[in-house]
């Protein structure tokens, strides 16, 4: 039987049908993709139903299904619908999550790092193909790597670059792990990641500084960049700006850039963190770094404008005397900028900001 919405086909699935049509139009209405995975998800646990040694559990639609019962979920992943049926098996028992996704292992490796996996488990995170196919051991792992570690790692995946985007130019997702693994365990970067995913966290910023929360990882955003330069965003970036002459995605994020990015890592580590339930209960996403346009949600990409709408022309020389007729700038009258090479000196010849002293931060260029 076939119903014709528009110019999608939906079809009604059963066991006996005879395919008249193409697999692509059988599948291109969302109703028979649905009808499909629940009679091939039916048809599976009934067929292991006679096998003692194996225990099947199948998931289709808003449905988990055991041999014996069936309850009800509320997670649109399928990373954290696996990882949640993982921690409700039961004790003593030998498990294998197959899968190719990174997500999936750092979920498992938080799941043993909490002490959520069922006492006397095997735990196995099987993926790959052929010569690259292996089994590796996440109990074992999650103790080489360290059980504090782990229990960061979904907040360091999701602010360094996961599927949904979002990613540092110039810094690798080695990079970042490395980093991360160098951090002491009082440090407030780990705090950080610890925390990422728990609650709310607020979305703007107070007189250009960060809300607490994102004020902990500010210095090791900075460090990622430069080892040796300044801690504060607004800070590296002119120093950056000054001495490299790097610009736009070559910098640092500026701290109104920085803001959103970490709410949609939060947002994304409070899913990732729902596989502890069944029933996810995840805030509005438009509160959390997102803005609707119609019907579509779109990143927020900063707070507010990353410099004033006048700004001066900057200028420089290469000088090491600025009181002499050799130098461009005291030739032409004009003072010399942070850009000159003399600035860093006992220049004399330097530019004078109306209301800022040598202490007060740059504004972020």
């Amino acid at each position: 039987m076939c119903v014709e919405h528009q110019s999608q086909l939906d079809f009604q699935v059963h066991s006996d049908m005879k395919l008249t049509m193409t697999l692509k139009e059988l599948l291109s209405g969302s109703s028979a993709k649905a009808q499909l995975t629940a009679m091939f998800a039916k048809a599976l646990l009934q067929h292991y139903s006679s096998k003692d040694e194996i225990e099947i559990i199948v998931a289709y639609g808003d449905k988990v299904a055991y041999p014996t019962y069936e309850t009800s979920h509320g997670h649109e992943e399928a990373d954290t619908l696996i990882v949640h049926q993982v921690m409700t098996v039961g004790p003593n028992s030998a498990i294998d999550v197959w899968s190719p996704d990174t997500d999936v292992f750092i979920l498992l490796l938080d799941l043993v790092a909490h002490g959520r996996l069922s006492s006397g488990s095997r735990l196995q995170f099987v993926t790959g193909r052929g010569i690259k196919h292996r089994k590796i051991d996440v109990v074992e792992k999650a103790h080489a790597y360290g059980l504090q570690k782990c229990k960061g790692l979904i907040g360091l995946h999701n602010f360094s670059g996961a599927d949904w985007g979002g990613k540092f130019v110039g810094i690798s997702k080695k990079s970042w792990i490395k980093a991360y693994y160098k951090l002491q365990d009082h440090d407030p970067a780990l705090t950080f990641f610890l925390n990422l995913g728990e609650q709310l966290i607020r979305g703007n910023l107070e007189q250009g500084a960060l809300p607490a929360a994102a004020q902990l990882i500010e210095k090791f955003v900075c460090q990622m960049y430069s080892t040796n330069g300044p801690s504060t965003l607004p800070a590296l970036r002119w120093n950056l700006f000054q001495t490299k002459n790097l610009e736009g995605e070559m910098l640092p994020p500026t701290r109104a850039a920085l803001l959103p990015h970490i709410l949609r890592a939060n947002f994304t580590s409070m899913v990732s963190k729902s596989y502890t339930t069944a029933m996810p209960q995840l805030p509005k996403i438009e509160d959390c770094g997102w803005e609707s346009v119609g019907q579509e949600y779109f990143p927020m990409k900063c707070l507010e404008l990353p410099a004033p709408m006048a700004v001066l022309e900057l200028r420089k020389c290469s000088c090491k005397d600025c009181s002499v007729r050799r130098c461009s700038c005291y030739k032409n009258g004009l003072p010399c900028t942070p850009l000159c090479k003399c600035y860093s000196n006992d220049c004399n010849n330097k530019v004078k900001i109306a209301g800022a002293s040598e202490n007060d931060d740059v504004v972020e260029p």
